[in-house]
């Protein structure tokens, strides 16, 4: 089904009556009109927009900017597929690793402690960056908890 059938099938089942047409970065997007809300639609979505006001050229580029990021966001994180979901023991794992990690090892005068400390960075950052790809909101609360400036 092309976005023309979709938009038809939209506008039939909402009741929809077309508004105008907006020229936007992103390409053309049809705005349309309910009693209650404006809906818009461009290539690669529909956007419900609840607010009373009609949305401006700005607002309607927010709104398909942020939604290509997160379509971009999930779609760039193949590897999911390829691990096994952390169990509870990974993410206690995890935790205990911040609160120990020695924050300040970067001004250390030794270059031992900057070697191992790197080395132990580099393997938070790794558990870090697989544990966002199942819970991204958990894995950033978690770092930033313990994380030092």
């Amino acid at each position: 089904m092309d976005i023309c059938e979709k938009i038809n099938m939209i506008t039939e089942a909402f009741g929809t009556k077309k508004y105008k047409t907006i020229e936007t970065k992103y390409g053309t997007v049809s705005l349309e009109i309910t009693r209650d809300k404006y809906i818009f639609f461009f290539y690669d979505g529909i956007m419900f927009w609840d607010k009373q006001k009609e949305p401006t050229l700005k607002d309607i580029e927010k709104e398909i900017s942020s939604h290509l990021k997160k379509a971009d966001d999930e779609y760039k994180t193949p590897e999911k597929n390829n691990q096994e979901k952390p169990t509870q023991k990974d993410w206690k794992d995890f935790e205990e690793k911040l609160k120990t990690f020695d924050w300040y090892y970067i001004y250390s005068e030794d270059p031992k402690v900057r070697k191992s400390g790197d080395a132990k960075h580099n393997e938070i950052t790794s558990i870090f960056n697989k544990l966002k790809l199942f819970n991204k909101e958990k894995a950033e609360k978690l770092y930033n908890k313990y994380k030092k400036s």
